[in-house]
């Protein structure tokens, strides 16, 4: 009797016997992809700082896609290996001279190209690639001093998906400066000032201005000619400088 009502127990809990095929249906594919022939799902997932959803391949229309450059493509091939295979032109790892079989197959998109899965069931895209372009900054209107001697300079910056950060460098601009009056000595060799570009806390830094405020009172260099270079950089590494602004 107990053991009559340990098994009933165990029924509530994990579900009856009849139930057992829906375990394998909630795997990738499930037992009824496996019963029914081959068959595929893929998705394409643009980078993190794109902002970009991800995109399911078997809901892409017949027509060019764009995809962000970067993108990772992944595809599941379910069913007998060989029965579907993988062509594409987009990665540059197969160049477009062969197809694989793998089941689970992973690359990233780095050039407009075109994607295949051959086979039952098979499709065909055309991914053309949207590049992400590096990030630009410049200087805007004259520097002030504030009282204190703080230095007041504003900027602006713009990048397609956001810049992640930035600095200015100020260098003396020796040429620039009048050598008389006890400066015809070479002066002592001095890095230049680098300073960190204050960004936004909140908000979207795809295009945005700010200014610099700094203290240079107290430098060596204070009251000479200088220039000061901005630069800014975005999530892939790519950086936009302006040109010197002597002041």
């Amino acid at each position: 009797r107990y053991v009559a009502v340990l098994a009933f127990a165990m029924a509530l809990l994990f579900g009856s016997f009849l139930r057992v095929g829906s375990v394998t249906a909630i795997a990738p594919g499930g037992g009824q992809a496996v019963a029914g022939g081959p068959s595929w799902e893929g998705w394409v997932e643009p980078p993190a700082h794109t902002g970009r959803p991800s995109l399911y391949l078997a809901d892409l229309p017949d027509a060019p896609v764009e995809v962000p450059e970067g993108s990772t493509v992944t595809l599941r091939l379910y069913g007998d290996v060989g029965d579907l295979t993988v062509a594409e032109t987009v990665s540059g790892r197969t160049d477009g001279t062969g197809a694989a079989a793998d089941p689970v197959q992973t690359f990233t998109v780095a050039r407009s190209g075109e994607m295949s899965v051959d086979g039952p069931g098979g499709r065909d895209w055309e991914l053309t690639i949207l590049p992400d372009t590096a990030p630009a900054v410049s200087a805007e209107g004259e520097p002030e001093r504030a009282m204190g001697g703080e230095f007041r300079q504003p900027f602006s910056a713009r990048d397609d998906y956001g810049v992640v950060a930035g600095q200015a460098t100020i260098a003396l601009d020796l040429g620039a400066v009048d050598r008389r009056h006890g400066l015809a000595a070479e002066p002592d060799a001095r890095e230049a000032i680098t300073v960190d570009l204050p960004l936004p806390i909140s908000g979207d830094r795809a295009e945005f201005t700010g200014t610099l405020v700094e203290d240079f009172s107290q430098h060596p260099w204070a009251n000479l000619p200088v220039t000061i270079t901005y630069e800014v950089s975005d999530q892939p590494g790519q950086t936009g400088t302006s040109a010197p602004y002597p002041t």
